[in-house]
């Protein structure tokens, strides 16, 4: 509790599996909070006044980040695989409508004759 509201000072190495944890210098006591920081990274964890359940706040938290992981690349994964099937959707596409105005294409200089002989 001392660490959360600034009490009592950690330092900058407080460090857990390789995050660092920041204690926010302007602290909301009724929705107390951390941050963990790893490269550019960095995740705002709600705390309490519990040592051990913050601690076990911050394991669970990191590791759910295998499955955050694993999540985002399944993501990434069906985004690659729809913009490919749109790739193909309009590739198809461009090909009919090629066809559809060489058809029509040919259709206007048929009238044009036509206008011409009748003209």
């Amino acid at each position: 509790e001392d660490i959360i509201f600034k009490k009592e000072v950690i330092g900058n190495e407080a460090e857990v599996l390789g995050f660092f944890v920041i204690v926010p210098d302007e602290q909301d006591e009724k929705k107390p909070h951390i941050f963990i920081e790893r490269g550019n990274e960095k995740y705002k964890l709600n705390v309490s006044t519990s040592a051990k359940g913050n601690a076990r706040r911050i394991i669970n938290v990191l590791k759910g980040f295998g499955k955050r992981v694993d999540e985002e690349f399944k993501r990434y994964q069906d985004a690659v695989y729809r913009k490919q099937e749109i790739r193909e959707m309009l590739e198809v596409s461009v090909e009919s409508y090629k066809e559809e105005l060489k058809y029509y294409e040919a259709e206007i200089v048929l009238l044009r004759d036509k206008l011409k002989i009748e003209g």
